[in-house]
């Protein structure tokens, strides 16, 4: 059989065989026509068919690699597609200060009776008197507190501990330690190094105290410093305000309020 392209023109010539058209070329330039758009109709078809085949082997290999899950080599020349991957979020910025120590500063009851009979013990002339702490109660079995005491050549950190035990006081087996002739026992340390090791050389911090027991079990201790503080600070002055003689003074005092005595 003839190619359709070739017989076009033949039959459109024996369908206008003894006809007189008013031009001969209006008929050639019409089968010609027919003809380009035949082959345009024909050239688009094809490629469409071509696209739809591409898209059938797509998913027919799509769907063999997604239940072919045990197999442990892929074919040759097959399409690997790769897992999906999810993007890990960014870690969110964090929030200054969240993950740190916020320091609240101990909150100082003025009024305090220890913190009140140790700041008339230690003022004096060309004294000042700063940060006091006092600290335990009743409930503790103690009194505490401190002041920072400046007599222009430094600050230097006092503070005392008030307790009462119902053991009578002994020197024995402690160091440094002897019995006064009213029965009570007293020991005491004149410029002793806070740290033992090299942080001593580098913060020079050294203190003098007293520690006085009663024959009824009242106990007081009092510390002076040469710095502001017991430790983490460098030294301000050479020696603390106070000397070991002083304080022993100071501790006899019958000012002090101690805690009262501990029942059965």
């Amino acid at each position: 059989m003839k190619d359709l392209d070739t017989q076009l023109p033949e039959l459109m010539v024996r369908a206008t065989d003894g006809l007189e058209p008013e031009s001969v070329d209006l008929v050639e330039r019409s089968v010609v026509q027919g003809v380009r758009l035949r082959q345009r109709r024909s050239a688009l078809a094809g490629v469409a068919g071509g696209v739809a085949v591409l898209a059938t082997v797509g998913v027919v290999v799509g769907a063999v690699q997604h239940f072919d899950q045990g197999g442990s080599a892929e074919p040759a020349g097959s399409l690997v597609v790769g897992p999906a991957v999810t993007p890990t979020p960014a870690p969110s910025a964090p929030v200054p200060g969240a993950s740190e120590e916020v320091y609240t500063p101990p909150v100082v009851n003025t009024k305090d009776p220890t913190l009140q009979t140790l700041k008339s013990l230690v003022s004096g002339s060309g004294r000042t008197l700063s940060a006091p702490e006092n600290w335990g109660g009743k409930e503790d079995g103690f009194f505490a507190a401190g002041w920072v005491v400046d007599d222009g050549k430094g600050g230097s950190r006092v503070q005392v501990l008030l307790e009462r035990h119902e053991a009578s006081p002994s020197c024995a087996g402690v160091p440094g330690c002897h019995k006064r002739p009213d029965g009570s026992t007293i020991r005491s340390e004149s410029l002793g190094p806070e740290y033992s090791d090299g942080r001593q050389k580098e913060f020079g911090i050294v203190s003098s105290y007293v520690e006085i027991t009663r024959k009824d079990g009242r106990k007081i201790s009092l510390t002076a410093y040469n710095g502001v503080s017991e430790k983490g600070t460098k030294h301000t002055r050479a020696v603390p305000i106070l000397t070991v003689a002083q304080m022993t003074k100071l501790a006899d005092n019958q000012a002090w309020k101690f805690p009262a005595k501990v029942t059965k």
